[in-house]
């Protein structure tokens, strides 16, 4: 045991303490990451799909119901002829300028369907005449859009996901009724704010992805790579990791959306301002009865599901 000069022993803490050298902390000495973070959905090709337009085509698809809901996206078939009951938009629009009769494009369409003259489509066709959107470089408007559809569509097919009425269900099963009532009074907060649906995903996959670090701040500062080995010397080590956590996804009601933007952008009431052959209703935002006109007639355009895809 070491004695201190006075002779007295010190004890085990004491004797580590004597042995420590003293540090000043200093802001310049920590280390910040820096990262990205991702949904990795690697198991159901996200980015095969997301290399071309028709992989974004056929998301879109799905999102709007003109697959069966059997159908993966990957598998869906972009040749396939589109029920009768679709209309050629050029067609309808055609008889609209030929005919003197039909005095408006909803006009068109039922003639069409009385008489069963009506041309079928593929489906990768009508989604290009429904979309109206720029295709071009990388960075379109399609690539834009698009890229949100595919892995919200993928993420439905793909993880496992429990809507409200699952999960109050769930509950009473296991003889949790107070539970399962707070559960179900959600959906009447929810359908009040504008959503339209809303699941909780269990196994929802966070990927981060470490690329480097700076010293002292993450701002103004120069990142620095991480060291690599000497049989490595020109590449950059990036550390990634993978985690399932859980998510709450919210499906936003079109009506309320279409509602919004009639409300907010009165240019998408001037056909030759939009995008495709929809426009939405005038409508006073200050009026209570012009805003329930305008949703009454926003929900007639929703009776076809794909007239969201306009504005």
């Amino acid at each position: 045991m070491e004695r201190m000069a006075m002779g007295e022993p010190k004890t085990v803490t004491e004797t580590l303490v004597a042995g420590c050298t003293r540090q000043s902390h200093r802001a310049g000495s920590v280390y910040y990451p820096h990262y990205l973070t991702t949904v990795n959905l690697r198991t159901a090709n996200l980015g095969q799909l997301r290399s071309t337009p028709e992989g974004i085509y056929k998301s879109i698809a799905k999102l709007f119901d003109l697959v069966s809901p059997e159908t993966q996206v990957a598998d869906v078939d972009l040749d396939t002829e589109t029920n009768p009951d679709e209309i050629d938009e050029e067609q309808a629009a055609t008889l609209l300028i030929e005919d003197d009769d039909v005095d408006s494009f909803e006009r068109a369409k039922q003639k069409l369907r009385e008489s069963g003259d009506i041309n079928s489509q593929t489906l990768s066709h009508r989604i290009g005449e429904l979309l109206a959107l720029d295709t071009g470089a990388s960075g379109s408007e399609l690539d834009a859009a698009g890229d949100e559809v595919l892995q919200y569509t993928l993420a439905n097919q793909e993880l496992t996901t429990h809507s409200l009425e699952d999960l109050a269900k769930h509950a009473r099963e296991r003889e949790f009724p107070t539970k399962a009532d707070r559960i179900a009074a959600y959906e009447d907060d929810l359908d009040r704010l504008g959503f339209s649906a809303t699941r909780v995903i269990e196994d929802f996959p966070i990927q981060t992805f470490v690329y480097g670090y700076t010293r002292g701040s993450r701002e103004n500062a120069r990142i620095q790579s991480f060291s690599s080995s000497d049989s490595d010397a020109d590449e950059t080590p990036i550390f990634v990791d993978t985690a399932e956590t859980e998510a709450v996804q919210f499906d936003l009601d079109p009506v309320e959306v279409l509602l919004w933007i009639a409300c907010n952008f009165p240019d998408a009431t001037e056909q030759d301002l939009v995008n495709g052959s929809v426009t939405l209703p005038a409508v006073d935002p200050d009026s209570k009865d012009s805003i329930n006109r305008a949703r009454e007639e926003i929900e007639e355009l929703g009776t076809d599901r794909t007239v969201c895809l306009h504005p």
